[in-house]
C-alpha cells in the first residue's frame, strides 16, 4: 500500500519465486530423506502433534482480547480490496483466457523438466 502496485507485483514475483525453490526443496530434497528413513518422519510428526497440543492448550488458557473496531474496519477492507483485484483479475483472464493456459502449461513444463533432470532411479 505505501510503495504503489508496481513494488507490489515484484514483491509477488519474489513471494512466486520463493514458494518454487521451497517447493522444489521440499518435493526432491527432504521428501526423499523421509521416504528412505520413515523413522525421522515419524518422530517429527509426533513432534508436530506435542506443538500443536501445546499451541491448543496455550490458546486455551490464554485472556481473550478485545476486538477493536479498527481491527474490523482494516479486515473489511483488506478483503474488499481482494475482491476488487479478484474481479480486474477474472476480467483479465476473459480478455485474454489463452494466458492463463500458457502460464500453466508453461510452469508444468517445468516441473516435468525438474523432474526429469533430478530424479534418477
Amino acid at each position: 500500500m505505501n510503495y504503489g502496485v508496481q513494488k507490489c507485483v515484484w514483491t509477488a514475483l519474489g513471494d512466486i519465486t520463493a514458494n518454487i525453490i521451497q517447493a522444489t526443496l521440499v518435493i526432491f530434497v527432504i521428501g526423499s530423506f523421509f521416504s528412505e528413513n520413515p523413522n525421522f518422519l515419524n518422530f517429527f510428526k509426533w513432534i508436530g502433534v506435542a506443538y500443536i497440543l501445546y499451541l491448543a492448550f496455550d490458546i486455551y488458557n490464554s485472556r481473550p482480547k478485545e476486538i477493536t473496531t479498527n481491527y474490523v474496519v482494516l479486515d473489511f477492507l483488506s478483503l474488499i480490496g481482494y475482491a476488487l483485484l479478484a474481479q480486474k483479475l477474472i476480467n483479465w483472464i476473459n480478455t485474454k483466457p489463452r494466458t492463463i493456459n500458457t502460464i500453466s502449461a508453461g510452469v508444468l513444463v517445468i516441473i516435468a523438466v525438474i523432474i526429469v533432470v533430478t530424479q534418477q532411479y
